[in-house]
């Protein structure tokens, strides 16, 4: 991206003669210049084509003062706002060749409006074109995309919603839309890879899930022994009608005039898909279906493809097809997912019960009060009371919150990302005065997750039969010597650690102290077997959601929070130096950070006054800016001003 606050090209007229000192002078002083524009977003990009001096003299008046004129800077400001206001936006991705400054809402629409009019063709380049880092001019198409992959998905919506995502993808030679597809699958962290029939010289290729440095070796396992074990009870009929099947169909399908190759159908559909539903499109159950289609796509590579008859196999959906959103028109940023009520993609491993596969919800229109909300914050931001809840984001982050519960719960896939947010943030929070109820956060939150405002998260396909913490999460508590406990309720195993949080709540399958020892295997507990004792069920610790089901909240969605609950206050209250989780209280003081949020397709900008930064939260590092997160599909930053 281009350098924050750069000039491309700079014109100095002085009384004395050009020497290397006067260019160090003046390039010092307008490198001290801030020339932030207050209440506007972070995120934006804006390309001015020209500006003169507001104050001449003011600089060649004094060209090797330490500091900056601020009343030139003042000026300078005024200026850069005025130009702002009157800037151009894309429109369908085009800019006006006139206009003497445009405005991109972030990187990812500049990148947009680059890749569509280099794909175009068209011979003269506009002056928005040159005012980029030179590196940028020599860029084609590919190498344009290719240098910030992580945003490919919001690239390839933006272009979408001007009906260019074909044209762009069009101009990739496939060994191109290759490397664009491993690349985003590296940077999303998804096992999607292009089969060995369609790697240069048929060389081997690796089996969904086997991609180095991607899953742990476990994972890996698991995800190859899946793909080896469909495949086996596939038959090639079976491969062709059930199986060959674009599982992005419901987020894209290329128009019938749009013929594309293969890869670059899959480049298109799978950056999409992550952006609408990037829990399921980063799953192995994706990498699959997009893997057997490719194969029954044929050679694939450099084949002219296009949408399918109506009618034909591929028209109908499949039972074993992802199903996803189709994108609200005209919003503004895409939401996360609706959520697959089907099992995980791993088989049942320790403990895990076996659920049979329901039916997938259907997918919701857009909400039109939602929707209404978001559009009317626009440029100026959405105010809110609750910034500091966001901060939550850095402790998903750290517990790897939600896949950390798919193998048992299919947390990822049923609740996602946003929905963890909501509801952590709820029951973390408590019941909340009606004002801050009515915080807008609420809204963007639901927004994100395409749900109306005020609908609690969805939860279609999230089991709570067993519950264990993950034991990654237990680490930093593995030596501290204290009793554990174990006891028995309603047929129900309950295991926890009397520094106040449980550790597994499952059903009873043995004599309860042998599966209690059983259950403590999979923890770093050094030595501590020895003092797991009996207790009463009355003691395990227990959050009290009742308030959350009574708002008709997901059954267990409730009790996953219910069990999760005690171990995140204990978690905060250990990072923010509390004596007790008691003590954790005071969360609802930091969570209310008044601020203002700007969303785009790739960033989540958080603006609060530097006044409002509270020592705890600096000293437990819960207050830094995230950066690029994964499985939000954005970039999270902080800024204190």
């Amino acid at each position: 991206m281009p350098a924050r606050d750069s000039i491309r090209r700079l014109r100095v007229r002085a009384a004395r003669d050009d020497t290397p000192a006067l260019r160090l002078a003046v390039s010092g002083q307008l490198g001290a210049a801030d020339l932030r524009l207050p209440g506007t977003p972070p995120s934006e990009v804006l390309l001015v084509r020209a500006l003169r001096d507001p104050l001449p003299g003011r600089i060649a008046s004094r060209p090797f003062a330490a500091g900056i004129d601020r009343a030139w800077e003042r000026a300078l400001r005024n200026r850069l706002q005025a130009l702002r206001s009157a800037a151009v936006r894309p429109r369908g991705g085009r800019v006006d060749a006139g206009a003497e400054a445009v405005l991109f809402a972030d990187e990812a629409e500049m990148i947009a409006c680059l890749a569509q009019h280099r794909a175009s063709a068209r011979s003269a380049t506009p002056w928005w074109d040159e005012a980029i880092a030179p590196e940028w001019r020599r860029d084609g198409v590919d190498r344009l995309l290719a240098r910030r992959p992580e945003i490919l998905p919001a690239v390839f919506s933006i272009l979408a919603r001007w009906g260019a995502e074909a044209r762009v993808a069009a101009v990739l030679a496939d060994a191109s839309a290759r490397t664009l597809i491993e690349a985003l699958a590296q940077a999303v962290g998804s096992p999607l890879v292009v089969p060995a029939a369609l790697r240069p010289g048929g060389a081997p290729g690796a089996a969904p899930g086997e991609r180095s440095g991607r899953a742990s070796p476990e994972g890996a396992r698991r995800e190859a022994a899946a793909f080896s074990a469909e495949t086996a009870h596939t038959s090639p009929g079976e491969s062709d009608t059930r199986r060959a099947v674009a599982p992005w169909r419901n987020a894209w399908r290329p128009g019938p005039q749009r013929g594309l190759s293969s890869l670059q159908e899959l480049l298109v559909g799978f950056a999409l898909a992550l952006q609408r539903a990037p829990a399921q499109a980063r799953s192995a159950r994706f990498a699959r279906q997009a893997d057997a289609w490719l194969r029954a796509a044929g050679t694939g590579a450099g084949e002219t493809r296009g949408a399918a008859p109506a009618g034909s196999p591929t028209e109908n959906p499949a039972p074993d097809v992802t199903p996803m959103p189709v994108a609200p028109t005209g919003a503004s940023f895409a939401p996360e997912a609706s959520r697959v009520a089907a099992p995980p993609d791993a088989p049942p491993g320790r403990g895990t019960a076996r659920r049979g596969r329901a039916q997938a919800p259907v997918a919701r229109p857009d909400p039109p009060q939602a929707a209404e909300d978001v559009r009317a914050w626009g440029d100026e931001g959405m105010p809110t009371e609750l910034g500091g809840l966001l901060y939550l984001i850095n402790l998903m982050e750290h517990l790897d919150l939600p896949e950390c519960f798919e193998s048992d719960c299919a947390l990822a896939s049923a609740v996602g990302a946003f929905g963890t947010l909501e509801a952590i943030g709820r029951a973390l929070l408590g019941a909340l005065p009606a004002a801050l109820e009515e915080d807008a956060l609420w809204a963007l939150l639901a927004r994100l997750d395409q749900r109306a405002r005020g609908e609690p998260p969805r939860a279609g396909g999230l089991s709570a039969q067993a519950l264990r913490l993950p034991p990654a999460w237990l680490r930093e508590d593995a030596d501290a010597p204290r009793p554990l406990r174990w006891a028995t309720r309603d047929g129900r195993l309950l295991v926890w650690s009397t520094a106040g949080y449980p550790l597994a709540n499952v059903p009873l399958a043995a004599e309860g102290r042998r599966q209690a020892l059983s259950e403590l295997a999979g923890y770093a507990f050094n030595g501590q077997r020895g003092l797991l004792e009996p207790g009463s069920a009355t003691q395990c610790p227990h959050a009290d959601m009742a308030w959350l089901a009574a708002r008709e909240w997901a059954p267990p969605l409730v009790q996953w929070l219910e069990f999760v609950a005690p171990f995140l206050r204990w978690r905060l209250a250990r990072a923010l130096g509390l004596a007790r989780p008691q003590d954790l209280d005071a969360l609802n003081e930091l969570a209310r950070l008044p601020a203002r949020l700007y969303v785009t397709d790739t960033h989540i900008d958080i603006v609060a006054s530097l006044e409002a930064a509270r020592a705890p939260l600096r000293l437990s590092g819960l207050d830094r800016s995230p950066g690029w997160v994964r499985r939000l599909s954005r970039v999270v930053l902080v800024h204190f001003e």
